[in-house]
């Protein structure tokens, strides 16, 4: 395999992306989605607004659609299946589906509830199910209660966030096998496409920690030592909070995924560690640098 040398552009100057999400329920939806855009807000690299109880699934797109018109890069649709045989709710279902395709609108889904997204966390899920079910799933893998508007999901999973993603992803591609349509694979239960904002996210919010990580990688490029320093500064200034620090930890693993699937698209090799080889404070320490800096 030939290995391309990666080069790139020396301009570091943050950039503070804005998303809009709509979500359709009152708490549980924005509470979870609430750490990123705090952690974003510290960090410096995105603003989120959060538009809670939108509303079933056609309100929450038209909702969106109607802020189509400002400036924000990414417009998310956060809405369950939550199957009814009244008010119409196959056909809203499916309507809300091809108007936000329609309209360049992301969705994240669940069939049946954003639950789903939470009980992926501690296993791969896919059985037919109900919400009473999964809320009493998730109290047994939770050891107490589920609270459904509890205002600490995100810490609470973070350490597992991971490995939900990679859960979710295999269960929504289990669905391509056999259907090509797509409002129709949104109504295959179970089925979360939640793992699509988290991730769009967090390559957002966590860029500079990912820029880092590129850079220590590829350090024999001496280029990358001025944007190196950049990021770290920037990253210092910004990681002001046990608690904040604690979400960059945490977050590790899965931000050095995203910046090893870069490379090697980039490089054209594979030749990086499975696993991050640095800790957090070598990677925001402004003086230290792997052994190949310094040779």
């Amino acid at each position: 395999m030939t290995e391309r040398k990666f080069q790139r552009k020396t301009n570091s100057k943050p950039i503070r992306k804005l998303f809009l999400i709509v979500c359709e329920g009152k708490e549980t939806e924005p509470n979870y989605f609430e750490f990123f855009r705090t952690i974003g807000h510290q960090l410096g690299t995105a603003n989120i607004e959060i538009i809670p109880n939108a509303g079933v699934g056609i309100t929450v797109v038209k909702e969106a659609q109607k802020r189509k018109t400002e400036a924000f890069d990414q417009i998310w649709c956060v809405f369950d299946r939550d199957l009814k045989q009244e008010n119409n709710n196959q056909q809203n279902f499916n309507e809300a589906i091809q108007t936000a395709i329609k309209n360049g609108l992301h969705l994240a889904i669940s069939n049946d509830s954003f639950e789903l997204w939470y009980l992926l966390h501690y296993e791969y899920y896919e059985s037919k199910t109900h919400r009473s079910r999964l809320n009493q799933m998730l109290k047994t893998r939770l050891g107490n209660k589920y609270q459904k508007n509890a205002p600490d999901m995100y810490a609470k999973l973070l350490d597992k966030q991971k490995q939900a993603i990679k859960f979710a992803k295999k269960l929504w591609s289990s669905y391509d096998q056999h259907i090509n349509d797509e409002t129709l694979k949104y109504n295959q239960n179970p089925s979360t496409t939640v793992y699509q904002l988290v991730e769009a996210l967090n390559q957002i919010i966590f860029d500079p920690l990912k820029r880092i990580i590129k850079d220590l990688l590829t350090c024999h490029n001496p280029n990358n030592q001025k944007e190196l320093l950049s990021y770290r500064e920037q990253l210092k200034k910004n990681v002001v909070s046990s608690e904040l620090q604690k979400h960059l930890e945490g977050n590790l693993p899965l931000i050095y995924e995203y910046a090893i699937d870069e490379l090697k698209n980039a490089t054209n090799t594979d030749k990086f560690p499975q696993s991050c080889p640095y800790t957090l404070e070598q990677v925001l320490d402004l003086k230290w640098f792997p052994k190949q800096f310094q040779d």
